[in-house]
């Protein structure tokens, strides 16, 4: 298999260039301001045509005219006000760029192609719910012939793109160029796969095109860890991680950068000993793999289709009759039936030191009714009785789940519930119910360190600062896009807390005797039917009884 680092370093896209303004202006030319404009282009691209291809050595053995691609690039830099050369005066650009100038200028052409690429992988991936669960039995026999098999991708990306196509004895455009050289990396990639994977991707243009987005957003993070590498060299950040927002004291300016850079990526991890979050290109990079708290973005349907292959396999083993649960947890602004929800995140009783941050703003309805070519949604695994499903109180979250998506979780366990009944079991008298973070925080058996409970108090103070007004923040970061690090790794941390915390409440409530735990789970029956109010019944904190 093409690592995710080759894949990252080698790629060209498909899709619709004409949604990036920089991108799009790159077809016409240097500028509307005569040979002043074109002196200008000349300039800009004497400084970078040594170093506008990402990717170093990867990209020598490719069959591209690279300096067409150069023209393409330079172009989308010449019409971006905001470039650094374009800020300078036409004497100023004919002096020399000393070390870091030059630094900057590179980093800024790598943001800008990732860009581009960003726009066009968002374009392609619209049509993965278009083709659905579409079948092309016919081709399959593709999968023993790799050159055909090549021909037939090519072809198929082509026309889904969105760049207009070339017109018949015209030299192709340095837009076109750009495209073409997408479609090919991405390709060859998706050509590397395993014979099987080929034969689904041959087989389900969906599937397929789920994956051919994959790829480019793995080429995306490869070109914007680039160029976060020479923001770095130009000194326009100061490392390479992202520390929790309140760790330390941050230039405005830098944080938004950061904060710019990792949209283009998919995977982080997590170091509560030190608060940092690191940006990686891919699940296979050895950081990711070995890292003790791992989150997933899933804002795009190449994405929500890895999450539901990992969600397959959940439902293998519960086919087997093994225990299997997902933990549950899902935000919104006054989230219910008429509260739109935000993100879900997941937590997998198989992969416990993953989180999935589904952003449901960005994929909407398709979230949870998109499907795997084997039948698999995020619906039909909430529905499934097999597997466990694990909240703290899901009364306003199954009502969002019902009346928005169609969506009837079963077999549903309410910690909540769990945590009334253990504090009654120790004879105490109970009124109130208690919410999620102060009931971890109550647990140190869930935390293996000390500085595990502090980030728990630093990511819950960083969440609140974002997006309680009484704190200074606004509900609607969680419908900003690119989503603040910080409110990731907040939306991700208490989830994976859920599995841990349901074993430990098991075991207590079995100790405890008197049928405590089958008496949680009758009412936790009951609360997962919330949505069976004919009118919205709005939870309060009283405890029920058990």
């Amino acid at each position: 298999m093409t690592t995710a680092a080759t894949v990252s370093s080698t790629i060209p896209t498909v899709g619709s260039p004409s949604r990036t303004t920089s991108a799009t202006s790159a077809t016409s030319g240097p500028s509307s301001n005569g040979g002043r404009g074109r002196r200008r282009h000349q300039v800009v691209k004497t400084h970078l045509e040594c170093g506008v291809a990402p990717g170093g050595q990867q990209q020598a053995a490719v069959p591209v005219d690279y300096s067409q691609l150069v023209d393409f690039l330079v172009g989308c830099y010449c019409s971006e006000p905001k470039a650094t050369l374009n800020q300078r005066s036409e004497e100023k650009n004919q002096e020399s760029l000393n070390d870091k100038d030059r630094a900057l200028v590179e980093a800024e052409v790598r943001d800008l192609f990732a860009k581009f690429v960003f726009t066009c992988m968002r374009a392609v991936d619209q049509w993965v719910p278009i083709y659905g669960n579409r079948r092309q039995p016919e081709m399959v026999g593709l999968v023993n012939h790799r050159e055909m098999c090549y021909h037939f991708f090519m072809s198929f990306f082509h026309q889904i793109s969105i760049t207009s196509p070339q017109a018949p004895g015209v030299p192709p455009s340095p837009q076109q160029v750009c495209s073409t050289f997408l479609i090919q990396k991405v390709v060859v990639w998706m050509l590397s796969h395993a014979i099987e994977d080929l034969r689904v991707l041959i087989e389900h243009p969906g599937a397929r095109i789920a994956r051919f987005t994959d790829g480019l957003q793995l080429m995306c993070a490869g070109i914007a860890e680039d160029a976060w590498r020479k923001y770095l060299e130009a000194g326009r950040v100061q490392r390479k991680c992202i520390e929790i927002m309140g760790s330390e004291p941050c230039n405005p300016a830098e944080d938004r950068l950061y904060q710019h850079l990792s949209g283009f990526f998919h995977h982080y991890t997590v170091n509560p000993t030190t608060g940092e979050i690191a940006c990686c290109l891919s699940d296979k990079v050895a950081s990711f793999v070995n890292s003790e708290f791992r989150v997933y973005l899933v804002d795009d349907f190449g994405s929500l289709m890895n999450l539901l292959y990992q969600l397959s396999k959940l439902e293998r083993i519960a086919s087997n009759g093994k225990p299997t649960a997902m933990a549950v947890d899902l935000e919104g602004l006054n989230l219910c039936r008429d509260g739109a929800m935000s993100l879900a995140q997941l937590c997998l009783s198989s992969n416990p030191k993953s989180v999935y941050v589904v952003d449901v703003t960005r994929l909407g309805f398709h979230a949870f009714h998109a499907t795997t070519h084997t039948g698999t949604s995020l619906k039909s695994i909430m529905e499934d009785a097999r597997i466990e499903k694990v909240f703290y109180d899901p009364r306003n979250d199954v009502d969002a789940l019902y009346y928005q998506f169609n969506v009837a979780p079963q077999n549903v366990f309410d910690l909540q519930l769990a945590e009334v009944a253990l504090r009654r079991a120790r004879g105490l008298t109970v009124r109130y119910v208690i919410g999620l973070f102060k009931c971890l925080i109550a647990q140190p058996e869930l935390f293996t360190q000390s500085a595990m409970m502090d980030f728990a108090r630093r990511i819950n103070d960083a969440g609140k600062a974002l997006y309680e007004p009484k704190h200074g923040g606004s509900f609607k970061v969680f419908t900003q896009r690119p989503l603040h690090t910080s409110i990731i790794v907040y939306a991700s941390h208490d989830v994976r807390y859920l599995l841990p915390l349901k074993d430990l409440f098991t075991k207590r409530l079995k100790e405890a005797g008197d049928n405590l735990y089958e008496r949680v789970c009758k009412v936790s029956t009951e609360r997962a039917q919330w949505y069976k109010n004919i009118e919205y019944v709005k939870p309060t904190s009283e405890a029920p009884d058990i």
